[in-house]
């Protein structure tokens, strides 16, 4: 029973839509009605065994997946190609660093870190970003000398 929100939505679609509806109709009750001839040809007995059947081999491979995913047996290979880097030249002068901007920047979080170590709670709070991210002091470090020398040139 077609409710009519249906009807309308039949209405309202285009061609290609209706069309292709009607060729997925069609082909469904070709489908079923094949499917129908088959096990009407086939009797009670008949019916239960290929029943049984399917029900046994879905079980069984349901039982093989399980139990290659429990013990290991099932692996996914996955294999990443590298990715290439893309080399350009450089621009000079097109991106040159701005004192006024990145160093600052690079400077006022320096000195935000240093004034932690003024207070217990400040050297706690420190500790934690310190052992959270162990290399940002140095990386700091390392790029604060970078600017510092691409200014100089």
């Amino acid at each position: 029973m077609e409710t009519k929100a249906k009807t309308t939505a039949k209405k309202n679609s285009s061609g290609i839509i209706r069309f292709a509806d009607t060729i997925y109709q069609k082909g469904q009750h070709i489908w079923t009605s094949w499917m129908a001839q088959k096990a009407a040809a086939l009797t009670h007995r008949q019916l239960i065994m290929v029943f049984c059947l399917f029900t046994m081999s879905v079980g069984a491979f349901s039982l093989l997946r399980l139990y290659q995913g429990l013990t290991g047996a099932y692996h996914i290979t996955m294999e990443a190609d590298r990715i290439s880097t893309v080399i350009q030249p450089a621009v000079r002068g097109k991106h040159r660093p701005r004192e006024g901007e990145e160093l600052l920047k690079i400077r006022a979080f320096r000195k935000y870190m240093d004034s932690l170590t003024l207070t217990e709670n400040g050297r706690r709070k420190r500790d934690s970003i310190i052992t959270a991210r162990p290399g940002l002091l140095d990386s700091v470090a390392s790029i604060e000398a970078f600017y510092k020398s691409k200014l100089n040139n």
